[in-house]
């Protein structure tokens, strides 16, 4: 992932497929998106993998509203021209064919065996936004901080139980803004709680033995706004 400019970022096509388990897709998808901590990117697919993951669909022209907003309030004011516009990858069980994306069809991705999402943003410290997976078998038992997360994927109206998941960067969305996110996130979607009045909710959300392979404590006063991760919030400065 090279970061000189932001031009490759803009395609000429709205998604495209690739299968995991052909090697040159995989690592066409991951020098992609892996940034400079490429770890993080790797234990997501890794995780989606175990979940039973075969294909993925890149979204490739897809109005994040986390990503949006922390782009009108940080990442715009910054020297570097980040895109607004942010990729979404989409993780199934079965082989989705290329034709699934042609636009004189109708679309059927809920034949494919949803597992969940990763939005990928331009930014290189921390390229993996908002994702929600479905927990391996044997740890579904365990992830506590899991809601229920609807997503409309070229017209096919899709859903996904997991953690909420959100990689941490240096610039902005360092570990306590994450984290608050991460609680916000779930209540506001297992409540229905709107995340721009969640500021006196997040208490005592654990993620145990999560399918990150983490066990996070979450014991914060406040929480961001709608999805964004504000500059000025818990006492932190990003």
């Amino acid at each position: 992932m090279t970061f000189p400019s932001f031009e490759w970022w803009t395609r000429p096509y709205p998604a495209a497929v690739f299968t995991l388990y052909s090697r040159v897709e995989f690592a066409d998808l991951f020098t992609t998106y892996q940034g400079v901590r490429h770890g993080v990117l790797g234990e997501v697919i890794e995780q989606a993998m175990q979940a039973g993951a075969h294909s993925v669909v890149a979204e490739y022209r897809y109005l994040d509203a986390d990503y949006r907003n922390e782009h009108s309030r940080f990442y715009s004011t910054t020297f570097r021209r980040y895109p607004s516009v942010a990729h979404r990858l989409h993780y199934f069980e079965g082989n989705v064919p290329s034709s699934a994306l042609d636009a004189d069809g109708p679309t059927a991705f809920s034949n494919y065996g949803y597992l969940g999402y990763s939005v990928m943003r331009p930014v290189p410290a921390g390229p993996v936004g908002r994702t929600v997976l479905r927990p391996r078998e044997d740890l579904i038992a365990q992830v506590s901080c899991k809601a229920k997360d609807k997503v409309n994927v070229f017209g096919s109206e899709l859903e996904v139980v997991g953690a909420p998941f959100m990689t941490q960067e240096s610039q902005l969305g360092v570990c306590i803004h994450v984290t608050a996110w991460v609680c916000a996130y779930a209540h506001h979607k297992r409540s229905r709680v709107n995340l721009s009045e969640a500021d006196f909710f997040v208490n005592h959300c654990v993620v145990g033995a999560s399918s990150w392979g983490l066990l996070i404590h979450a014991a914060v006063g406040s929480a961001g706004g709608w999805g964004g991760l504000r500059t000025k919030r818990s006492g932190c400065w990003a």
